[in-house]
């Protein structure tokens, strides 16, 4: 963020605009090729069968940052199938998901204890 803000601060050249940072760093960047990755994967297309696994770049904040100094990876990964009204309801009034989704969710963190027991 110090690079940016150097760059920001080279490009408008007036020391009389002061360029602060609010916010923080992004979390690191979480390995694909780990068995935690693949135990993820698995797990979800062991409950959601036609579901594609694969990574992404998260643009929003997240609490995973908080976890950067004490695990090697860190997934931010929602195993429930969303709508588009499931979205609009995301962080807002009477947000919820759907029973079905409420199980299958469920099943997917069952499915992570006994992939992860696998790799152990």
């Amino acid at each position: 963020m110090e690079e940016v803000k150097g760059y920001i601060e080279k490009t408008i050249d007036d020391e009389d605009i002061k360029v602060t940072i609010e916010g923080s760093e992004a979390s690191g960047v979480s390995a694909v090729d780990s068995w935690h990755f693949r135990t993820i994967q698995q797990s979800a297309i062991n409950v959601y069968d036609e579901a594609v696994i694969a990574p992404y770049l998260m643009f929003a904040g997240s609490d995973a940052k908080h976890y950067d100094s004490i695990a090697e990876n860190t997934y931010r990964f929602l195993p429930v199938q969303l709508t588009s009204e499931d979205l609009n309801r995301m962080h807002g009034t009477n947000e919820h998901i759907s029973i079905e989704n409420y199980l299958k969710a469920i099943s997917f963190y069952m499915e992570v204890i006994r992939e992860a027991d696998k790799e152990q």
